[in-house]
Protein backbone atom coordinates (compact mmCIF):
# COMPACT_ATOMS: atom_id res chain seq x y z
CA UNK A 1 0.00 0.00 0.00
CA UNK A 2 1.37 3.41 -0.88
CA UNK A 3 1.88 6.03 1.70
CA UNK A 4 0.00 8.97 1.60
CA UNK A 5 2.96 10.93 1.15
CA UNK A 6 4.18 8.45 -1.63
CA UNK A 7 3.93 8.91 -5.30
CA UNK A 8 5.21 6.26 -7.90
CA UNK A 9 8.50 7.87 -8.70
CA UNK A 10 8.91 8.50 -4.98
CA UNK A 11 12.16 6.33 -3.06
CA UNK A 12 10.79 3.85 -1.15
CA UNK A 13 11.71 5.59 2.59
CA UNK A 14 14.42 2.97 4.61
CA UNK A 15 12.60 0.16 5.66
CA UNK A 16 14.55 0.64 9.12
CA UNK A 17 13.88 4.80 9.57
CA UNK A 18 10.02 3.58 8.54
CA UNK A 19 9.60 0.67 11.55
CA UNK A 20 11.52 3.46 13.65
CA UNK A 21 8.77 5.89 13.12
CA UNK A 22 5.84 4.66 12.06
CA UNK A 23 6.02 1.21 13.87
CA UNK A 24 5.23 2.38 17.55
CA UNK A 25 2.25 4.71 15.67
CA UNK A 26 0.61 1.75 15.01
CA UNK A 27 1.06 -0.31 18.09
CA UNK A 28 -0.98 3.06 19.67
CA UNK A 29 -3.24 2.34 16.60
CA UNK A 30 -4.24 -1.14 17.35
CA UNK A 31 -5.42 0.26 21.02
CA UNK A 32 -7.52 3.24 19.23
CA UNK A 33 -8.86 1.61 16.09
CA UNK A 34 -12.43 0.65 17.71
CA UNK A 35 -12.87 4.65 18.87
CA UNK A 36 -11.84 5.12 15.59
CA UNK A 37 -14.48 2.92 13.42
CA UNK A 38 -16.99 4.48 16.21
CA UNK A 39 -16.60 7.92 15.47
CA UNK A 40 -16.60 7.23 11.60
CA UNK A 41 -19.69 5.92 11.89
CA UNK A 42 -21.22 8.94 13.63
CA UNK A 43 -19.30 10.84 11.08
CA UNK A 44 -21.14 8.64 8.58
CA UNK A 45 -24.59 9.01 10.08
CA UNK A 46 -23.90 12.97 9.94
CA UNK A 47 -23.00 13.17 6.11
CA UNK A 48 -26.08 11.13 5.60
CA UNK A 49 -27.96 13.90 7.29
CA UNK A 50 -26.31 16.49 5.39
CA UNK A 51 -26.92 15.15 2.54
CA UNK A 52 -23.65 14.47 1.67
CA UNK A 53 -24.01 10.95 1.54
CA UNK A 54 -27.35 8.68 0.53
CA UNK A 55 -29.21 6.67 2.56
CA UNK A 56 -28.03 3.82 0.68
CA UNK A 57 -24.24 4.39 0.47
CA UNK A 58 -24.52 5.33 4.10
CA UNK A 59 -25.77 1.94 4.90
CA UNK A 60 -23.06 0.14 3.21
CA UNK A 61 -20.36 2.21 5.18
CA UNK A 62 -22.13 1.72 7.88
CA UNK A 63 -21.92 -2.42 7.43
CA UNK A 64 -18.03 -1.82 6.05
CA UNK A 65 -17.25 -0.32 9.27
CA UNK A 66 -19.08 -3.06 11.23
CA UNK A 67 -17.39 -5.29 9.69
CA UNK A 68 -13.92 -4.10 10.21
CA UNK A 69 -14.75 -3.42 13.95
CA UNK A 70 -15.82 -7.18 14.44
CA UNK A 71 -12.87 -8.09 12.13
CA UNK A 72 -10.91 -5.85 14.77
CA UNK A 73 -12.20 -7.36 18.33
CA UNK A 74 -11.31 -11.29 16.93
CA UNK A 75 -8.05 -10.04 15.93
CA UNK A 76 -7.92 -10.22 12.16
CA UNK A 77 -7.88 -7.00 10.79
CA UNK A 78 -3.91 -6.06 10.90
CA UNK A 79 -2.14 -2.71 10.51
CA UNK A 80 0.68 -3.88 9.00
CA UNK A 81 1.69 -2.20 5.81
CA UNK A 82 -0.53 0.86 6.67
CA UNK A 83 0.38 4.18 7.15
CA UNK A 84 -2.16 4.67 10.31
CA UNK A 85 -5.50 3.53 11.12
CA UNK A 86 -7.36 6.08 9.40
CA UNK A 87 -5.81 4.75 6.04
CA UNK A 88 -6.16 1.20 6.77
CA UNK A 89 -9.89 1.49 7.14
CA UNK A 90 -10.52 3.23 4.48
CA UNK A 91 -8.57 1.48 2.37
CA UNK A 92 -10.55 -1.62 3.22
CA UNK A 93 -13.86 0.11 2.68
CA UNK A 94 -12.40 1.23 -1.17
CA UNK A 95 -11.59 -2.45 -1.54
CA UNK A 96 -15.08 -3.41 -0.70
CA UNK A 97 -17.01 -0.74 -2.24
CA UNK A 98 -15.08 1.30 -4.55
CA UNK A 99 -14.80 5.11 -4.80
CA UNK A 100 -18.06 4.87 -2.34
CA UNK A 101 -15.48 4.30 0.36
CA UNK A 102 -13.20 7.08 0.62
CA UNK A 103 -16.29 9.67 1.19
CA UNK A 104 -15.89 8.49 4.48
CA UNK A 105 -12.83 11.13 4.92
CA UNK A 106 -14.94 13.93 4.02
CA UNK A 107 -15.36 16.70 6.03
CA UNK A 108 -12.55 15.64 8.29
CA UNK A 109 -8.67 15.22 8.43
CA UNK A 110 -6.68 12.56 10.50
CA UNK A 111 -5.76 15.61 12.88
CA UNK A 112 -9.56 15.66 13.82
CA UNK A 113 -10.02 12.07 13.71
CA UNK A 114 -7.15 11.03 15.94
CA UNK A 115 -7.98 13.63 18.60
CA UNK A 116 -11.64 12.16 18.51
CA UNK A 117 -10.47 8.62 18.75
CA UNK A 118 -8.06 9.72 21.63
CA UNK A 119 -10.79 11.29 23.95
CA UNK A 120 -13.36 8.67 23.28
CA UNK A 121 -10.33 6.23 24.36
CA UNK A 122 -9.41 8.58 27.25
CA UNK A 123 -13.29 9.18 28.78
CA UNK A 124 -13.72 5.40 28.58
CA UNK A 125 -10.49 4.88 30.75
CA UNK A 126 -11.48 7.72 33.00
CA UNK A 127 -14.82 6.99 33.76
CA UNK A 128 -13.58 3.47 34.99
CA UNK A 129 -10.99 4.88 36.87
CA UNK A 130 -13.84 7.12 38.78
CA UNK A 131 -15.72 4.00 39.50
CA UNK A 132 -12.81 2.08 40.77
CA UNK A 133 -11.29 5.10 42.90
CA UNK A 134 -15.07 5.31 44.14
CA UNK A 135 -14.97 1.93 45.28
CA UNK A 136 -12.08 2.11 46.93
CA UNK A 137 -13.02 5.08 49.08
CA UNK A 138 -16.28 3.67 50.36
CA UNK A 139 -14.66 0.52 51.64
CA UNK A 140 -12.03 2.97 53.90
CA UNK A 141 -14.70 4.98 55.06
CA UNK A 142 -16.24 1.75 56.15
CA UNK A 143 -13.19 0.38 57.82
CA UNK A 144 -12.20 3.86 59.21
CA UNK A 145 -16.01 3.69 61.15
CA UNK A 146 -15.17 -0.02 61.72
CA UNK A 147 -11.80 0.62 63.66
CA UNK A 148 -12.70 3.95 64.71
CA UNK A 149 -11.68 3.28 68.33
CA UNK A 150 -8.98 0.71 67.65
CA UNK A 151 -5.93 2.60 69.12
CA UNK A 152 -2.28 2.72 67.05
CA UNK A 153 0.98 4.99 67.43
CA UNK A 154 1.74 8.13 65.10
CA UNK A 155 4.36 8.27 63.88
CA UNK A 156 6.74 11.35 63.25
CA UNK A 157 10.72 11.09 62.14
CA UNK A 158 10.36 7.14 62.50
CA UNK A 159 9.32 7.34 65.99
CA UNK A 160 6.20 6.93 67.77
CA UNK A 161 4.86 10.35 68.83
CA UNK A 162 0.92 10.78 69.36
CA UNK A 163 -1.54 8.35 70.00
CA UNK A 164 -4.04 7.95 66.98
CA UNK A 165 -6.27 4.98 65.45
CA UNK A 166 -7.07 2.75 62.66
CA UNK A 167 -9.90 4.63 61.56
CA UNK A 168 -7.95 7.87 61.49
CA UNK A 169 -5.37 5.89 59.34
CA UNK A 170 -7.92 4.37 56.94
CA UNK A 171 -10.07 7.66 56.81
CA UNK A 172 -6.66 9.61 55.90
CA UNK A 173 -7.02 7.92 52.59
CA UNK A 174 -10.08 7.89 51.99
CA UNK A 175 -10.22 11.65 52.02
CA UNK A 176 -7.08 12.11 49.87
CA UNK A 177 -8.46 9.48 47.23
CA UNK A 178 -11.78 11.54 47.28
CA UNK A 179 -9.61 14.06 46.22
CA UNK A 180 -8.00 12.24 43.19
CA UNK A 181 -11.24 11.42 42.26
CA UNK A 182 -12.72 14.90 41.98
CA UNK A 183 -9.27 15.43 40.31
CA UNK A 184 -9.61 12.87 37.83
CA UNK A 185 -13.72 14.15 37.54
CA UNK A 186 -12.54 17.74 36.74
CA UNK A 187 -9.65 16.48 33.58
CA UNK A 188 -13.06 14.59 32.17
CA UNK A 189 -15.59 17.45 31.97
CA UNK A 190 -12.96 20.21 31.09
CA UNK A 191 -12.54 17.44 27.68
CA UNK A 192 -15.57 16.24 27.10
CA UNK A 193 -16.42 18.24 24.20
CA UNK A 194 -15.95 16.76 20.14
CA UNK A 195 -13.01 17.99 17.61
CA UNK A 196 -14.75 16.23 15.26
CA UNK A 197 -15.31 18.80 12.46
CA UNK A 198 -12.51 21.32 12.99
CA UNK A 199 -10.62 19.15 10.19
CA UNK A 200 -6.90 19.85 10.25
CA UNK A 201 -7.37 23.41 12.59
CA UNK A 202 -9.33 25.36 9.91
CA UNK A 203 -12.70 23.78 9.83
CA UNK A 204 -14.57 21.67 7.30
CA UNK A 205 -14.65 23.10 3.54
CA UNK A 206 -18.31 21.30 3.29
CA UNK A 207 -21.07 21.92 5.97
CA UNK A 208 -21.31 19.90 8.39
CA UNK A 209 -23.45 19.08 12.35
CA UNK A 210 -20.75 19.29 14.39
CA UNK A 211 -23.43 19.20 17.32
CA UNK A 212 -24.83 15.73 15.67
CA UNK A 213 -21.68 14.33 16.07
CA UNK A 214 -20.91 15.26 19.39
CA UNK A 215 -24.26 13.91 20.88
CA UNK A 216 -23.96 10.69 18.69
CA UNK A 217 -20.61 10.04 20.16
CA UNK A 218 -21.42 10.72 23.88
CA UNK A 219 -19.88 14.51 23.96
CA UNK A 220 -21.14 16.85 26.44
CA UNK A 221 -20.38 19.39 23.91
CA UNK A 222 -18.54 20.52 20.86
CA UNK A 223 -15.14 22.16 20.74
CA UNK A 224 -16.26 25.23 18.92
CA UNK A 225 -12.94 26.66 17.93
CA UNK A 226 -11.42 24.91 15.17
CA UNK A 227 -7.75 26.58 15.97
CA UNK A 228 -8.43 25.57 19.62
CA UNK A 229 -8.92 22.21 19.09
CA UNK A 230 -5.44 21.50 17.33
CA UNK A 231 -3.91 23.72 20.35
CA UNK A 232 -5.57 21.37 22.56
CA UNK A 233 -3.63 18.30 21.25
CA UNK A 234 -1.79 16.51 23.72
CA UNK A 235 -3.29 18.54 26.81
CA UNK A 236 -6.22 15.99 27.49
CA UNK A 237 -3.41 13.22 27.69
CA UNK A 238 -0.54 14.98 29.89
CA UNK A 239 -3.65 16.42 32.24
CA UNK A 240 -4.51 12.62 32.14
CA UNK A 241 -0.81 11.79 33.10
CA UNK A 242 -1.01 14.57 35.81
CA UNK A 243 -3.65 13.41 37.98
CA UNK A 244 -2.45 9.32 37.56
CA UNK A 245 0.69 10.82 39.07
CA UNK A 246 -1.20 12.04 42.16
CA UNK A 247 -3.56 8.84 42.50
CA UNK A 248 -0.52 7.10 42.22
CA UNK A 249 1.20 9.27 45.25
CA UNK A 250 -1.52 8.68 47.46
CA UNK A 251 -1.19 5.18 46.88
CA UNK A 252 2.81 5.16 47.53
Amino acid sequence: MNKIWQSKKTIPLDPIIEKFTVGPDLDMDARLIEYDLVASTAHAAMLAKMGHLKKSEFSKLKSGLKKIFEKVKAGKFSLKGSEDMHSAIEAELIKEFGNLGGKIHLGRSRNDQSAVAIRLFAKKELLEIRAELLAVVETLIKLAKKWERIPMPGYTHVRPAMPSSVGLYFGAFAEALADDHQSVKSVFETFDSCPLGSSAGYGSTVPVDRKLTAKLLGFAKVQNNAIATQLARGQMETATLGVLANFATTIS
